[in-house]
Protein backbone atom coordinates (compact mmCIF):
# COMPACT_ATOMS: atom_id res chain seq x y z
CA UNK A 1 0.00 0.00 0.00
CA UNK A 2 0.96 3.95 -0.56
CA UNK A 3 1.09 4.15 3.50
CA UNK A 4 3.69 0.87 3.86
CA UNK A 5 5.80 2.42 1.67
CA UNK A 6 5.41 5.81 2.73
CA UNK A 7 6.61 4.44 6.04
CA UNK A 8 9.43 2.48 4.69
CA UNK A 9 10.62 5.42 3.26
CA UNK A 10 10.78 6.82 6.66
CA UNK A 11 13.22 4.15 8.37
CA UNK A 12 10.13 2.31 9.58
CA UNK A 13 10.97 -2.16 9.17
CA UNK A 14 7.73 -3.21 7.89
CA UNK A 15 6.40 -6.77 7.02
CA UNK A 16 4.44 -7.64 4.43
CA UNK A 17 0.09 -7.75 4.99
CA UNK A 18 0.51 -5.56 8.22
CA UNK A 19 -2.38 -3.72 9.51
CA UNK A 20 -1.18 -0.25 10.49
CA UNK A 21 -2.97 3.68 11.13
CA UNK A 22 -1.76 6.61 9.61
CA UNK A 23 -1.90 7.74 12.97
CA UNK A 24 1.88 5.88 13.57
CA UNK A 25 3.27 9.32 11.82
CA UNK A 26 3.92 10.29 15.80
CA UNK A 27 6.61 7.26 16.34
CA UNK A 28 10.32 7.52 15.91
CA UNK A 29 10.30 5.28 12.57
CA UNK A 30 13.71 4.10 12.94
CA UNK A 31 12.89 2.34 16.07
CA UNK A 32 9.82 0.86 15.18
CA UNK A 33 9.95 -2.56 14.01
CA UNK A 34 6.57 -4.17 12.82
CA UNK A 35 6.82 -7.82 11.30
CA UNK A 36 4.53 -9.86 8.91
CA UNK A 37 0.92 -9.75 9.56
CA UNK A 38 0.89 -7.49 12.70
CA UNK A 39 -2.15 -5.44 13.00
CA UNK A 40 -2.01 -1.72 15.27
CA UNK A 41 -5.65 -0.85 15.80
CA UNK A 42 -5.92 3.25 15.07
CA UNK A 43 -5.87 4.49 18.54
CA UNK A 44 -2.77 2.80 19.64
CA UNK A 45 0.20 4.78 20.91
CA UNK A 46 3.56 3.13 20.24
CA UNK A 47 5.74 5.12 22.39
CA UNK A 48 9.58 4.96 20.88
CA UNK A 49 11.19 7.55 23.00
CA UNK A 50 10.66 9.38 26.74
CA UNK A 51 12.60 12.11 28.55
CA UNK A 52 13.09 11.14 32.45
CA UNK A 53 15.86 13.60 34.19
CA UNK A 54 15.95 15.86 31.10
CA UNK A 55 17.66 12.57 29.30
CA UNK A 56 15.81 11.49 26.12
CA UNK A 57 15.61 7.72 26.25
CA UNK A 58 15.38 5.88 22.53
CA UNK A 59 14.66 2.30 22.63
CA UNK A 60 13.35 0.16 20.03
CA UNK A 61 9.59 -1.37 20.38
CA UNK A 62 9.04 -5.04 17.96
CA UNK A 63 5.37 -6.21 17.48
CA UNK A 64 5.87 -10.01 16.45
CA UNK A 65 4.09 -11.55 13.40
CA UNK A 66 0.51 -11.96 13.52
CA UNK A 67 0.18 -9.90 16.89
CA UNK A 68 -2.18 -7.27 17.16
CA UNK A 69 -2.36 -4.11 19.19
CA UNK A 70 -5.95 -3.16 20.20
CA UNK A 71 -7.73 -0.16 20.97
CA UNK A 72 -6.29 2.65 22.77
CA UNK A 73 -3.70 0.56 23.74
CA UNK A 74 0.36 1.96 24.53
CA UNK A 75 3.08 0.31 23.30
CA UNK A 76 6.25 1.50 25.90
CA UNK A 77 9.62 1.80 24.86
CA UNK A 78 11.95 -0.97 24.38
CA UNK A 79 8.68 -3.50 24.19
CA UNK A 80 9.40 -6.69 22.36
CA UNK A 81 6.12 -8.42 21.66
CA UNK A 82 6.73 -12.06 20.41
CA UNK A 83 4.65 -13.69 17.64
CA UNK A 84 0.52 -14.12 17.98
CA UNK A 85 0.92 -11.66 20.77
CA UNK A 86 -2.76 -10.00 21.49
CA UNK A 87 -2.35 -6.52 23.06
CA UNK A 88 -5.87 -5.94 24.70
CA UNK A 89 -7.96 -2.99 24.30
CA UNK A 90 -6.47 -0.49 26.71
CA UNK A 91 -3.85 -2.40 28.26
CA UNK A 92 -0.01 -0.47 28.81
CA UNK A 93 2.29 -2.78 27.81
CA UNK A 94 5.81 -2.81 29.77
CA UNK A 95 8.89 -5.09 28.70
CA UNK A 96 7.96 -6.37 32.29
CA UNK A 97 5.06 -7.33 31.58
CA UNK A 98 5.92 -9.51 28.33
CA UNK A 99 8.70 -11.12 30.22
CA UNK A 100 10.25 -14.48 29.05
CA UNK A 101 6.61 -15.24 27.31
CA UNK A 102 6.69 -17.39 23.91
CA UNK A 103 4.12 -16.76 21.60
CA UNK A 104 0.98 -16.42 21.89
CA UNK A 105 0.25 -14.21 24.83
CA UNK A 106 -2.65 -12.34 25.61
CA UNK A 107 -1.98 -9.28 27.47
CA UNK A 108 -4.46 -7.21 29.06
CA UNK A 109 -4.50 -4.48 31.66
CA UNK A 110 -2.54 -1.46 33.23
CA UNK A 111 0.40 -2.23 33.81
CA UNK A 112 -0.20 -4.86 30.80
CA UNK A 113 -0.62 -8.46 32.90
CA UNK A 114 -0.49 -12.24 31.05
CA UNK A 115 -3.84 -13.81 31.01
CA UNK A 116 -4.45 -16.98 31.87
CA UNK A 117 -6.39 -19.91 30.79
CA UNK A 118 -6.83 -18.12 27.80
CA UNK A 119 -5.11 -20.08 24.36
CA UNK A 120 -5.73 -20.58 21.00
CA UNK A 121 -5.46 -16.77 20.08
CA UNK A 122 -4.55 -17.24 16.00
CA UNK A 123 -2.88 -14.16 15.34
CA UNK A 124 -4.10 -10.84 14.12
CA UNK A 125 -7.45 -9.91 12.97
CA UNK A 126 -6.13 -9.58 9.19
CA UNK A 127 -5.82 -6.87 6.39
CA UNK A 128 -9.77 -7.60 5.60
CA UNK A 129 -9.89 -3.66 6.34
CA UNK A 130 -13.67 -4.30 7.90
CA UNK A 131 -13.29 -2.47 10.65
CA UNK A 132 -11.85 0.79 8.33
CA UNK A 133 -13.79 0.23 5.36
CA UNK A 134 -17.24 -1.55 5.76
CA UNK A 135 -18.20 -0.37 9.25
CA UNK A 136 -17.53 3.44 8.45
CA UNK A 137 -19.59 3.11 4.79
CA UNK A 138 -22.78 1.60 6.66
CA UNK A 139 -22.62 4.22 9.82
CA UNK A 140 -22.28 7.03 6.48
CA UNK A 141 -25.81 5.21 5.51
CA UNK A 142 -27.35 5.14 8.02
CA UNK A 143 -26.94 8.66 9.14
CA UNK A 144 -28.08 9.87 5.53
CA UNK A 145 -31.30 7.48 6.01
CA UNK A 146 -31.44 8.82 9.11
CA UNK A 147 -31.25 12.54 7.73
CA UNK A 148 -33.49 11.87 4.68
CA UNK A 149 -36.53 10.50 7.08
CA UNK A 150 -36.31 13.50 9.50
CA UNK A 151 -36.15 16.23 7.19
CA UNK A 152 -39.08 18.69 7.57
CA UNK A 153 -40.40 20.04 4.28
CA UNK A 154 -40.35 23.67 4.29
CA UNK A 155 -43.85 25.35 3.47
CA UNK A 156 -43.69 28.92 2.31
CA UNK A 157 -46.77 31.21 3.04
Amino acid sequence: SVLGVAFRLLGCSLGRNCDVPASLWRADWDLLHIADGAAVSGSATIITSIVSNNILYLRAVHIGANSDVGDAARVCPGVTLPAKTLVRTQAVVYQESVGEGGEGLILAGNPAQQEAGLEGFQGARGTNGFDQLVVPVVWGLFVLLTASLCTVPVVAI
